[in-house]
């Protein structure tokens, strides 16, 4: 029970890890060829990295590219939107696509249509596809959802089209699409978005990368103002989402194999004091005509039983520790949400190949020790205590070294893990951060219909928060401190002038 508990824990954890690699770096993504599919993004001339989109670039991209089938562009942050009517209004997250995101994505709705041409015209583009989940929860599932205008952000916006269950796109969550309408004859103002795009077939990303940086110093040169050595880069969708997530997934896969391989050793020990028991028996057999072969046979088949029991057993703890690993998964890891962490054929496989791989680790050297027993002391009365070797001592004492060197440098490794990230809750972030409270507040109703309203709306809000007892002062802002709001947040004082567009980050 101790060798198959050890096992279990082993192999269980190895499983479950395995899942979640195998979910964000090996199986595709779950959209139409997914390697085809890219990220575009604006090259920062200041820092060189990945930058939001200006709208009015992305329409020049969309017109002059030679490399793609379609491109599309989203909001590459979290939005909300408020839907009133129909019960308690209720801020759900939302977002805004161009009319080709979804089919560049291979996803059609499953109830209604997608987003078409003639929606795309300012005045009509007060249309909006929902999340399965928003569709079930907040409208009990109606069949005649389609068509239906719903009160949103104080506006009649019709649904046209419900989303399949299950879709999520990566880093996002939204209940509600709406449509994003770009005018390319608009002044050149701010960057907010991210585009996807679909290669034609034949065409590389590096094909890709080189045409948009075609298009990305023709821009230079003709809005010097706004798009001064700004560049353009292409990003396979894949890299985009796991990059960054590769090598601290490997790194923890490689942590649970070196507890396996502790597991491995204690069983191995656990196996070599139990043939100290049966060397008597072995010596019977022996002496009957057992040949060391057979002997090893029948000790590696036991050994594989017990795997086998390990590993069947493993693989439904792993069944329950992967849905604790989904729900403590941070939001960068958004890759194994949207392919959904499942025991499917690789894992079941990872999970067949590696109990065999542990009965052989634990029960080989035993076996091969076990059948070569001193016949002439294990027959004897007391043979048991003599068939204890000095040799089978010290593979005992090196398999007991090595479990502990390597529970030491996991135990090391965890606890400088540890103190990084205590020193890094406790950074100061810039400001005080004690005794200040948050809220997020959505003015939307025909009392806040016009801007100047709204204003109003929020400084008397503002002044009743400051006649609360125990208020010092209260404040608004439109993303708080340490909110990624856009890929590259800028910092303006109201009563400061503007950044240059090109000199901006």
């Amino acid at each position: 029970m101790v060798a198959l508990a050890a096992l279990i824990l082993g192999i269980g954890a190895n499983t479950a890890i395995f899942s979640v690699v195998n979910a964000v770096l090996l199986r595709p993504m779950p959209f139409r060829d997914p390697d085809r599919l890219v990220m575009v993004w604006e090259t920062n001339p200041r820092t060189g990295k990945h930058n939001v989109i200006n709208p009015e670039n992305f329409a020049d991209w969309q017109q002059r590219n030679r490399s793609f089938e379609k491109m599309a562009a989203y909001v590459p942050f979290q939005l909300t939107m408020t839907v009133a009517g129909d019960g308690v209004p209720e801020e759900v997250p939302a977002n805004f696509a161009t009319r080709d995101f979804f089919s560049i994505l291979g996803v059609e709705p499953a109830l209604g249509r997608d987003f078409l041409p003639e929606d795309d015209v300012p005045g009509k583009d007060n249309v909006a596809l929902i999340s399965d989940g928003l569709w079930r929860r907040r409208y009990g599932a109606d069949p005649h959802i389609i068509g239906r205008k719903l009160n949103i952000q104080g506006r009649a916006i019709e649904v046209i089209g419900v989303l399949p269950q299950g879709f999520r796109f990566p880093e996002l969550q939204a209940d509600f699409w709406r449509l994003a309408h770009i005018d390319p004859a608009a002044p050149r103002e701010g960057r907010s978005l991210a585009a996807i795009a679909r290669l034609k077939p034949g065409v590389s990303v590096s094909q890709a990368q080189a045409d948009m940086s075609r298009i990305a110093a023709q821009l230079s040169r003709e809005y010097p103002a706004f798009d001064t050595r700004w560049g353009a880069s292409v990003v396979e969708m894949r890299e985009q989402f796991t990059g960054e997530l590769r090598t601290p997934l490997l790194v923890l896969l490689g942590a649970v194999g070196l507890v396996l391989l502790i597991a491995c050793a204690n069983v191995a020990n656990l196996m070599l004091m139990r043939s100290n028991a049966r060397a008597h028996e072995i010596a019977i057999r022996t002496s009957l005509g057992a040949t060391r072969a057979r002997i090893v046979r029948q000790l590696l088949v036991e050994s594989g039983v017990l795997g086998a029991c390990g590993g069947l057993f493993g693989l439904l703890f792993a069944v329950w520790a992967k849905d604790v690993l989904l729900v403590m998964l941070p939001e960068s890891m958004s890759v194994a949400k949207v392919n959904n962490i499942f025991i499917d054929g690789p894992v079941l496989a990872f999970t067949a190949i590696l109990s065999l791989t542990t009965a052989l680790l634990f029960g080989l050297i035993p076996a091969l020790r076990a059948s070569r027993p001193d016949l002439s002391g294990a027959l004897k009365e007391g043979g048991r205590a003599m068939s204890a070797s000095l040799g089978r001592n010290r593979l005992r004492a090196a398999l007991v070294a090595g479990e502990i060197a390597l529970a030491l440098m996991l135990l090391i490794g965890a606890s400088l893990l540890f103190q990084s990230f205590f020193r890094l809750e406790h950074v100061a972030p810039g400001f005080q951060p004690d005794h200040i409270l948050s809220m997020h507040v959505s003015l939307v109703s025909s009392h806040y219909a016009t801007a100047q309203k709204a204003s109003d709306g929020l400084a008397e809000i503002l002044r009743r928060i400051d006649q609360v007892p125990g208020v010092k002062s209260a404040g608004s802002i439109q993303s708080p401190p340490l909110v990624e709001f856009g890929r590259r947040p800028v910092f303006t004082l109201r009563a400061g002038p503007f950044p240059d567009p090109a000199r901006s980050q």
